[in-house]
């Protein structure tokens, strides 16, 4: 919905505290008023470094501080919008905890390693993607969906992990 307005800038940026301030608006005169509706107000891009693990978690937090306050500006009313924390994970593929790209026979032994291997293979990257099941656990039962969803006749229930 930002594509609609004239300007878009980024007036101010705290680098040290990793936080900025943003403003959309149209110049023009005459161009008519956002129309009523919902959707995406703004996009973010990020630029995951190399060496950010699937665990890991960036909060974003959208709020304001100092004098910049969310404010949305119309011809009747100006208002604070509620706002919502979001977050930002790498993404994985539910029944895939190798990683290779796929759900297939080599994911089924890599949970077996993992649960019954001795020495015990290394875990599902990241973890939740080896619940294929979503119980909390990676376990036989976990296993056991995977060979159903990849060997049933008719496939079994889709992985379907937390």
């Amino acid at each position: 919905r930002t594509d609609y307005f004239d300007e878009k800038t980024m007036p101010h940026i705290d680098t040290y505290n990793r936080r900025m301030y943003f403003s959309f608006y149209n110049i023009e005169m005459g161009t008519p008023d956002l129309e009523a509706g919902s959707g995406p107000v703004v996009k973010v891009t990020f630029r995951i470094p190399a060496s950010a693990t699937p665990e890991q978690i960036a909060r974003i937090e959208l709020d304001g501080y100092l004098s910049n306050m969310p404010l949305f500006s119309g011809p009747v009313i100006d208002f604070c919008p509620k706002l919502s924390p979001g977050s930002v994970t790498l993404p994985y593929m539910c029944g895939d905890p190798n990683e290779d790209g796929d759900c297939n026979l080599s994911d089924i032994l890599y949970l077996i390693s993992y649960i019954y291997g001795d020495p015990r293979g290394p875990a599902p990257v990241p973890m939740f993607s080896g619940d294929v099941n979503d119980d909390d656990d990676v376990n036989l039962t976990d296993i056991l969906v995977l060979i159903s969803y990849i060997y049933g006749d008719p496939p079994g229930p889709a992985p379907d992990c937390p």
